[in-house]
This record gives C-alpha cells, sequence and structure tokens, in this order.
C-alpha cells in the first residue's frame, strides 16, 4: 500500500486547477503552482504536466491527471477521478468509489476500496480492482474478503490486458476488437451473482469453451481472452458458439445471434448431461430461442438463456420424384422432385446432419418429431414421417383461412405436438437431411406435402461449419440479405402461438 498524504489539520482552502511543470515533482496538499493555486484538502482539479510525477490525491474528492510522461497517481479517502494521461503510468484509487483511466501506454491501475471504475485504454493494461495487486483471484469463497472491498467494474480494450476483480461482484466489459486477455473474477466476498464477463456490446461471433467449472476461453479471429472464477457470461449480438468440455457451473446468455450451445459426449456406460427448457420464444424466422439449464452428471447446474437450434427431414423418408418415391438420403442434385405449385423441380443441394443419442439426449429439444401415417387427416401421412422440431408442414382448411386469410399455412412439427398421432421420439441417434431447390417449395414426403430447405439467416447460422460453407460456396448469393430474399417462404408461416390458437378453434 502506497503512502498516502495525512495532515494533522488540514486547513481549508478554495479549490484550484494546479499545474504542475514539465520537470517531473511530487505533487500532494500544500503544493502551489507558480500561478499560486494552491492543492489543499478541500478537492482539487490538478495536471501534473509533463515529466515523471508522482502524485498524492486529499482526503476530499480530486480530479487529478498525470499528464505525459510515467506517473504514479494516488488517490485519497474520497471519490476521485484519477487519469493516466500518456506514458506507462501507476493509478491507485485507494478508498472511495473512484474512476481510474489509464489512457495510452501500457498502465497499472489499482482500484482499491470502494467500488471502482476501471479503464484501461489503449496499451497492454494491468487493472486491478482492490488493493492486493498479488491476489490472483484463486482463493476459497469461504476466505475472508479484502477489508474494504468493492463491486468494480473493470474495462479492457484492444490490448492485451489482464484484469483481476479480487474480492466482490466485479463486472468485466469487453468490446469489439478485444485483446488476448487475462481475466480472473475472484471468490471471495461474493453474493448469489457473482462476477460477470460482459461481451454484449461484441457484435462478432465468438466461440466460447468452458474447460472447467467458471472457466474457459473465449476466441475470435486473431485473439483470446482466458477466463477463471467468472459466475456469469453474457456474449453479443453475433452468432456465437458455447461448447461446455466437462461441466460448469454459472450462467451463459447467447445474447441475440443465431447462438450453439454445445455439451459433452459422455464416455461410454456414463451419464449424459440432463437439459430442461423452462421457456421457448418462436423468433418469427423458424427459429426459437430457449432458456433453461443442464444437470451435469458431477451435480453441477449451468443456467442458459437464448440459445436456438434448427434441422430438417430424417433418412428414410421418402420423397417422389421423376425416379417414383425415393428416399431423402439417395436424392442427389439434379433429381427431379414433385413440387405443389411449379410440377417437376431440380433439386440444387443437399446437406446432412447426424446427432448421436447422447447429443440429444443433452439438447432434448432437438429430438426429432414422429407424425403417424393418417395423423393429418385423409390418410395422410401415408406412412410414419419422421422430421425435425422445425420442419414445416403444409396445414389446409377453412379455419385457416378464416383465421388468417389464408387456406394454406406452414406449420413447424414441433407446434403440432398435441395432436393425435404426433409425438417426439428421444430413444436412439437421429440423421437430418436437407433439400433445396431453386426456390423455397412445398415438396411431398411420404404422401404429405411439406417444406423443401429455406436458406434464411439463421437457418445457414444453424447449419454445421463445414455443410455452411459448401452451401455458401455453391451459392455465394446466399451471403447477402438480396440473395436470402430470393428464397421466399412458399406459404404464411404459423408462430407457435398462432398454431396453438388454429388447433384449438
Amino acid at each position: 500500500m502506497p503512502p498516502i498524504n495525512n495532515p494533522q489539520n488540514p486547513t481549508p482552502q478554495a479549490a484550484g486547477v494546479v499545474d504542475g511543470t514539465d520537470a517531473g515533482e511530487v505533487i500532494r496538499s500544500g503544493y502551489v503552482d507558480g500561478e499560486g493555486d494552491a492543492f489543499d484538502e478541500n478537492g482539487s482539479v490538478v495536471d501534473a504536466g509533463g515529466g515523471n510525477d508522482t502524485v498524492y490525491g486529499s482526503y476530499s474528492p480530486d480530479t487529478i491527471d498525470g499528464g505525459d510522461g510515467d506517473d504514479w497517481v494516488f488517490g485519497g479517502d474520497d471519490n476521485d477521478s484519477l487519469s493516466g494521461g500518456l506514458g506507462a503510468d501507476t493509478l491507485w484509487g485507494n478508498e472511495g468509489n473512484d474512476t481510474l483511466l489509464g489512457n495510452d501506454g501500457d498502465d497499472k491501475l489499482i482500484g482499491g476500496g470502494g467500488d471502482d471504475l476501471i479503464i484501461g485504454g489503449a496499451g497492454n493494461d494491468l487493472l486491478i480492482g482492490d488493493n492486493n495487486p498479488g491476489d490472483s483471484g484463486g482463493r476459497e469463497p469461504t476466505d475472508p474478503a479484502e477489508p474494504t472491498y468493492g463491486n468494480d467494474t473493470l474495462v479492457t480494450d484492444t490490448g492485451d490486458d489482464t484484469a483481476h476483480g479480487g474480492s466482490g461482484d466485479d463486472v468485466f466489459q469487453v468490446f469489439d476488437d478485444f485483446g488476448n486477455h487475462e481475466i480472473v473474477g475472484g471468490e471471495t466476498g461474493e453474493t448469489a451473482l457473482g462476477d460477470k464477463l460482459d461481451l454484449t456490446q461484441v457484435t462478432e461471433g465468438v466461440n466460447v469453451a468452458y474447460s472447467g467449472d467458471e472457466e474457459g476461453t473465449i476466441d475470435r479471429a486473431g485473439a483470446q481472452i482466458n477466463f477463471s472464477e467468472i459466475e456469469r457470461n453474457l456474449l453479443g449480438t453475433g452468432d456465437d458458439n458455447v461448447e461446455v468440455i466437462t461441466s460448469t457451473t454459472g450462467f451463459v446468455h447467447g445474447g441475440s445471434g443465431f447462438d450453439t450451445l454445445v455439451l459433452p459426449d459422455p464416455a461410454p456406460g456414463d451419464p449424459a448431461p440432463v437439459v430442461t427448457v423452462t421457456s421457448e420464444i418462436d423468433n418469427g424466422d423458424g427459429t426459437t430461442s430457449k432458456t433453461g439449464y443442464v444437470d451435469f452428471p458431477d451435480g453441477s447446474r449451468m443456467d442458459f438463456e437464448s440459445f436456438e437450434e434448427i434441422i430438417c427431414f430424417t433418412p428414410g423418408t421418402l420423397i417422389d420424384t421423376t425416379r417414383g418415391r425415393v428416399a431423402v438420403e439417395d436424392l442427389v442434385i439434379g433429381d427431379k422432385v414433385l413440387t405443389r405449385d411449379h410440377g417437376y423441380q431440380d433439386l440444387t443441394w443437399t446437406g446432412r446432419r447426424d446427432l448421436t443419442q447422447a447429443e440429444l439426449a443433452s439438447c432434448p429439444s432437438a429430438a426429432p418429431i414422429r407424425i403417424k401415417a393418417g395423423a393429418l387427416g385423409r390418410d395422410l401421412p401415408e406412412r410414419d414421417l419422421t422430421v425435425s422440431p422445425r420442419h414445416r408442414m403444409l396445414v389446409t382448411g377453412a379455419r385457416a383461412e378464416l383465421m388468417f386469410g389464408e387456406r394454406e399455412v406452414l406449420v413447424a412439427a414441433a407446434d403440432l405436438l398435441g395432436l393425435p398421432g404426433v409425438e417426439q421420439v428421444t430413444e436412439g441417434a437421429v440423421s437430418y437431411i436437407h433439400v433445396m431447390c431453386e426456390a423455397h417449395q412445398i415438396i411431398r414426403a411420404e404422401g404429405s406435402w411439406t417444406e423443401s430447405f429455406q436458406p434464411a439467416e439463421a437457418v445457414i447460422n444453424a447449419l454445421e461449419s463445414e455443410t455452411r460453407a459448401e452451401l455458401l460456396g455453391l451459392f455465394p448469393e446466399l451471403a447477402t440479405q438480396a440473395g436470402r430474399d430470393s428464397f421466399t417462404a412458399a406459404r404464411p408461416v404459423l408462430t407457435g402461438a398462432e398454431a396453438k390458437t388454429l388447433f384449438a378453434a
């Protein structure tokens, strides 16, 4: 802990703007600049100027700018605002709710006691929430917290920063173009919420990998964050991928993009993680945002919010083509499939995604929907038809026309659950197969009308990386909004709520 100014009987004086010289000097209470402005105990504004200065704050709120040079700036016992200016500076807030700004250079910022705002700025900075620079946050939660600790906010930048929250519920803010950061939350003095890694302002997709309890990495092109002792991860607006390699506790929020949660495959004979989806919001684009929690076999629980999933047909489904009825997995590009609106149309692309039983056990909402023969009326489908939960079926009738102004509408298979003969299959592995024409079409599968693959942005983002790269390689226009707009839905698509209303009528 550095020394601080401690006069026995400070004399109140009028606060002034105190200017240092360019020589490098010690500035503290009692210092008088060349214009007669005095640094006193009533709260002062100090511009230390050039040189390598050392500035000690007073008992009152001070505003101190170190200026150019490698400065040491110490706040006093109140709420101070400290700025390093240019150079490699050291700022120490001491007591009070302080604001520390490193600015340019490789700076060291120590918040001290109180709830501090610590902003590294440009350069490779060291940010410490509390008083102890050596505290890596590795102590047990039951250990005593640091004296006068606070709930601090530590703001990283584009450099390679190291940030230690220390005790309390700290927030670490990360923005676009972040550098290679080391972020440690700390384990003492926390409430039930704990430390938060806030990437909500990040607009690019990131890959998160939990390698242990409350620890892991966050990657983007060219940079990586290593984090530990973080209870809450909040992601941004990109399409994020979160993978849990073993198990973890805490909370992760996918943000507003198309986000994927990947859970670990258990070893043979071991139990799989159990996923419970507590709510599901229809995004209006054929995807849903899921909220819930994962119970891992070791007793850990991770809560999650705003993660999506979308997939397609299963093998064995018979599709009407000019070759007769062909199993969907045997279709090839150039096959002509029967469409409801335009006769036989060429297939332009097919794709496949395989899910193991363990993967389905970890994400039960991805399990296929079986529509039994005759469940859709008039002996349709002619055989049991199994599709992915978000695959859409054509529903026709006067009720649809009365309620939605269209006699024919598309309804996701998951929204048919509750109808006689429609069930979700939870046993065994599954493969989902996509078939696409030059436009979104209504095609015939097992005698029933259903949809071909519609490459909306969210749907493309849901594909595995290799499948997505293949599709965009063949159809680069699908990387643009104009290209995707050419695949408008062949029929109106009902939301989950609208489907419930239709079938309740």
